[in-house]
């Protein structure tokens, strides 16, 4: 166990940033979480959960079988004219038909640091591994969005919630009522039990809910579509304070309504500011 500062935080892009760097530099994993001041552990179970696959090209060869240069199979597709051994020949892939076919993967694959980062052997045309900050960062956040969708209830918790709720609001009892007076055997929050109401999850619907149907659905605002602030250049409250300290003395006025009761009137009154 690493004697450092375990923060308990998710990793950052910048700190993916800077494991890929460092296993480019050959650093330990220990050296790593002493930075990033977390467990090696972490570092070695994030480097093996984000590694990205890239496929070799096998010199001239067809297969990457790791028994390729012990091999002596010959005819395995059953090619009555084929002489040669299989792992030479250009018309069939041996890999389809063989039942000793074993991927060859490369040692340092499967030790410390997993991955080819760093690696000095150009020439190498095997299957490889790379551990990329930007491809880690987007997988995870992907699963992070992934995993919060859905109910976060099991069989046994969404039944004993329905049990417990449907009977209150078939009775006629609000949900402020229910939440007011069962609160503690309620596993989530009102606005979460709305959602799964309006989901279906539970029995009941809003048709049972005499206030919900009332309602009407709230517009969602779409930010792709926000208004352009380009309206508001030098007409902030800021610029117009500093046009009153670049011209002293100008007469400003404010103007105001007085609403009263409707449908009725409505005064305008101005204000002088000297």
């Amino acid at each position: 166990m690493s004697k450092a500062i375990h923060t308990q935080k998710h990793m950052t892009l910048s700190d993916r940033i800077f494991i890929e760097q460092a296993l480019a530099n050959h650093e330990a994993f220990k050296d790593i979480a002493a930075v990033l001041k977390k467990d090696p552990s972490t570092i070695s179970k994030e480097i093996r959960k984000h590694r990205m696959f890239k496929k070799g090209s096998y010199y001239n060869l067809k297969n990457n079988c790791s028994l390729l240069s012990s091999c002596q199979h010959v005819r395995i597709c059953d090619g009555k004219l084929c002489n040669y051994l299989c792992k030479r020949s250009k018309n069939c892939d041996c890999t389809k038909h063989c039942p000793d076919f074993i991927p060859y993967l490369c040692p340092k694959l499967t030790k410390p640091p997993y991955v080819c980062n760093g690696c000095t052997n150009h020439a190498c045309r095997h299957d490889k591994y790379f551990y990329r900050a930007k491809d880690a960062d987007s997988s995870y956040e992907q699963t992070k969005r992934e995993c919060r969708q859905g109910i976060n209830l099991t069989s046994e918790e969404r039944a004993s919630l329905d049990d417990l709720v449907a009977p209150l609001i078939h009775s006629g009892q609000t949900m402020d009522h229910i939440f007011a007076e069962h609160r503690e055997e309620i596993p989530c929050s009102k606005r979460t039990l709305y959602r799964y109401i309006d989901a279906g999850i539970l029995s009941v619907r809003n048709i049972d809910l005499p206030r919900k149907v009332k309602y009407k659905p709230r517009k969602l605002s779409n930010t792709s579509e926000r208004l352009s602030r380009e309206g508001t250049i030098g007409r902030t409250y800021a610029d117009f304070l500093g046009y009153l300290e670049a011209h002293p003395g100008i007469n400003v006025v404010e103007m105001d309504t007085v609403v009263g009761p409707e449908p009725g009137k409505v005064i305008l009154t101005k204000r002088h500011f000297l």
